[in-house]
């Protein structure tokens, strides 16, 4: 792969310097470098695209930033054929596997193709809602989050799925994740760490007035609805961190999975659970 794309975010303290390094190693392996962002061309020798040409013309994608970045570019490239690679610049980095120290090793591998991809699951919300509100071309990589926006009220939610009622649940709020990602706030809440090569859907229900819901796994191929049965407060639906909008009693929100998906590189030698280990702290006793 000679043409890499390069998303950064450049509030990132380490930004610069990576973006230097990355600037060397692209005119001594020959590699032509692609970005969206017109600012980038002060620092690196590089191509100025708009996101359509970007979608044509790269082989591969490094997002440099935190896991909110390598969100964005995966948001950007939903349905095309570009992986894209994560590279850390921040303290977990969950989703970008790979150090900044690592950069110069992941060069080497991605010209000598040593990676293999790996399809990641994309949701899709739509929303039925009384004053016909339009989410338009929203996707999740990650999760889609309904719950309070700000009040100490509960709320009561009715969670349907391929048409068949599944739960009437008291609560805070639901998540619906993807396994890649389940290791977010589905997990904070108490949800599973789904792998990612799982072709499921993650439900997790926010602080239930019940002792006995659990978190729920089920196939990425079903339809999921979430009606908003009692609330009187609004409701906030956010997509992958985002805050879209507000929903009130009566509206629905249905759930399914997206055709398109998105690809990610997975460099040889690296490892899902090596990562958990790490930066989750997924083990036994320490002792």
């Amino acid at each position: 792969m000679k043409n890499i794309g390069i998303i950064v975010n450049s509030k990132r303290a380490r930004s610069i310097k990576t973006l230097d390094i990355l600037n060397d190693l692209a005119e001594k392996k020959s590699l032509n470098l692609f970005v969206i962002q017109k600012e980038l061309n002060s620092f690196i020798n590089s191509t100025v695209l708009e996101i359509e040409e970007f979608k044509t013309q790269v082989e591969i994608v490094m997002a440099l930033g935190g896991d909110g970045t390598v969100l964005f570019s995966a948001e950007k490239l939903i349905g095309t054929q570009i992986p894209i690679l994560g590279i850390n610049l921040g303290s977990l980095g969950f989703l970008a596997e790979v150090n900044e120290s690592e950069i110069e090793k992941a060069i080497e591998y991605i010209v000598n193709n040593k990676f293999r991809l790996t399809n990641r699951t994309i949701l899709k919300p739509t929303l039925i809602t009384q004053d016909k509100k339009d989410l338009g071309d929203i996707y999740s990589v990650n999760d889609i989050v309904i719950g309070w926006g700000g009040s100490s009220r509960i709320i009561t939610l009715e969670l349907f799925i391929d048409h068949e009622l599944a739960g009437i649940f008291t609560c805070d709020g639901i998540i619906i994740s993807t396994p890649t990602g389940s290791t977010g706030h589905n997990l904070s809440n108490g949800g599973p760490i789904v792998h990612k090569d799982v072709e499921g859907i993650c439900i997790s229900v926010i602080c239930p007035h019940t002792l006995s819901t659990r978190p729920l796994v089920i196939p990425n191929e079903s339809e999921i609805e979430i009606r908003i049965k009692k609330s009187s407060k609004e409701v906030i639906i956010a997509v992958d961190g985002h805050d879209y909008l507000s929903l009130v009693e009566g509206d629905k929100v249905k759930i399914s999975k997206h055709l398109g998906s998105v690809m990610f590189v997975q460099l040889d030698g690296y490892s899902y659970f090596n990562t958990l280990m790490n930066k989750l702290n997924w083990q036994g006793s320490v002792i």
